[in-house]
């Protein structure tokens, strides 16, 4: 309960501005003591980029004082990639510390390869050219598997000159395969993350191979269309998939959004006319439109799952993917065709950004009334398009929704249900959409009053019981 809480503390401290954030910043620090030393640092990291300029720097020391004291090697890591995460600031002491644990360290823990991922560049300029090849050389030997040894590429934080000598051993993996099948596949793995000249001698490799080579391997495919060329392209589309067979969709999904990125719509819809699946069809139909096509074509395709009870993950895809406000107000209107209420406000949310005052003011009525009709389905399925319009909701909208999904009156909490009581849905984990209904509907001071809530919350649970210590 009392990481629940810290945790929900924080999300509204991060809507706030200060004086308010203080006292909020305080509940929640007042919490840290209750929790394994591990989970104390964690959070702390995590509440100190919170805190204004002047205090944040003491607040990262003591941080960072707190993960040097934990005894275990992976639990440093764990908090310190999070602390990095949540703000790099001040962290060169701790992330040269860390780097020098690691390479007096006997093994990696299983935590060193996602810190690893996150050291900033500016790190690995500081340390010394051969201290920074024996960490890379550690990462890629201690790594399970080829992906893993990927790492140090993909993350894209090396300097160019250790990523240049980097690229050298999972090459070398490459040439050493003497299955063909392994060979391509490992190869398509690596294609996205080398430089121009490795990458022109893996494509050597790769396409000197007999097209029936590929025969059902799809996934090899797939790996190497993110990063084709169209030359490439046209190869794969000319020679490989007639040597394919059948049940290859991921890997032509693939190739029709490359080609797309790519500009190539021709080739894009070449790929798209031989998926198997109507529903991976009819998706890449609509990628293309969108990117390549006229906005009649998004039209014709989306109309048809307009009465579609599961169509909301489309339509977002849809409004998230549109060009210009004139395509905007004429996606919103298509949109009020939409059978579910839910569908309507999730398709709503997403484009309402691009809308004008005017385009947003002529569809008022409509989404007020969209709104109680979604407050009469399920909780589950429509709490998460509500959530989402929240910021374009009337205030009469807004209590409409507090009446019905998040007051007391409403929902009278039994002990069970109490542990997830800011999550106004009870069971989907929608605490920051309650942030956000208090924060309209009652301004900064209702926020920090269901802070101080929390808090007594927290408070009571701690006096009825010692419990497991939560983290």
């Amino acid at each position: 309960m009392k990481a629940l809480v810290i945790g929900a503390l924080r999300r509204i401290a991060e809507r706030l501005r200060f004086p308010a954030r203080e006292e909020v910043l305080l509940l929640a620090a007042r919490r840290l003591a209750g929790l394994h030393p591990e989970r104390r640092a964690f959070w702390a990291a995590l509440l100190a980029p919170l805190y204004p300029e002047e205090r944040r720097a003491e607040r990262l020391e003591d941080v960072d004082a707190q993960i040097s004291a934990l005894p275990e090697l992976g639990d440093r890591l764990e908090v310190l990639t999070e602390r990095l995460l949540a703000t790099s600031e001040g962290a060169s002491a701790i992330v040269q510390r860390a780097i020098g644990w690691l390479l007096s360290s006997e093994r990696f823990p299983l935590t060193a390869q996602r810190f690893l991922f996150h050291v900033p560049e500016s790190e690995w300029n500081r340390c010394l050219p051969e201290a920074a090849r024996a960490l890379v050389r550690r990462w890629q030997g201690e790594s399970r598997g080829s992906a893993d040894s990927l790492g140090p590429l993909r993350c894209g934080q090396l300097p160019p000159w250790l990523a240049a000598e980097v690229q050298d051993a999972p090459l070398a993996e490459v040439k050493a395969r003497t299955d063909v099948s392994d060979r391509n596949y490992v190869a398509s793995e690596l294609v996205s993350f080398v430089t121009a000249d490795v990458r022109a001698e893996l494509a050597r490799m790769f396409f000197s191979e007999p097209p029936e080579t590929f025969r059902s391997e799809d996934r090899t495919i797939k790996n190497w269309a993110e990063s084709a060329t169209l030359e490439e392209l046209r190869t794969i589309h000319q020679k490989v998939l007639p040597c394919m067979g059948s049940q290859i969709d991921d890997a032509l999904v693939a190739l029709s959004r490359r080609a797309v990125a790519l500009g190539d719509r021709d080739l894009a819809t070449s790929f798209c006319a031989a998926m198997e699946g109507d529903d991976d069809r009819h998706q890449a139909e609509l990628e293309i439109a969108l990117a390549l096509g006229p906005f009649s074509d998004v039209e014709r395709l989306v109309r048809p799952d307009l009465d579609d009870e599961e169509a909301s993950g489309m339509l977002e895809m849809v409004g998230k993917a549109l060009k210009g406000e004139e395509h905007a107000e004429r996606f919103a209107e298509l949109v009020r065709g939409a059978a579910r209420a839910s569908n309507r406000l999730s398709a709503w949310a997403t484009v309402f950004p691009s809308l004008s005052l005017e385009a947003r003011e002529r569809l008022s009525a409509a989404v007020a009334d969209t709104v109680k009709e979604a407050l009469r389905e399920p909780p589950e399925e429509s709490d998460g398009s509500l959530c989402r319009m929240f910021p374009w909701m009337s205030e009469e909208s807004l209590c409409d929704v507090w009446r019905e999904r998040a007051s007391p009156e409403a929902w009278r909490p039994t002990i069970a249900e109490i542990t997830p009581l800011f999550t106004y849905d009870r069971r989907y984990d929608n605490g920051a959409c309650l942030d956000t209904l208090l924060l309209r509907l009652g301004g900064e001071a209702a926020l920090v009053a269901w802070a101080r809530t929390l808090a007594e919350l927290d408070d009571w649970f701690s006096e009825i019981g010692p419990g497991p210590e939560e983290g």
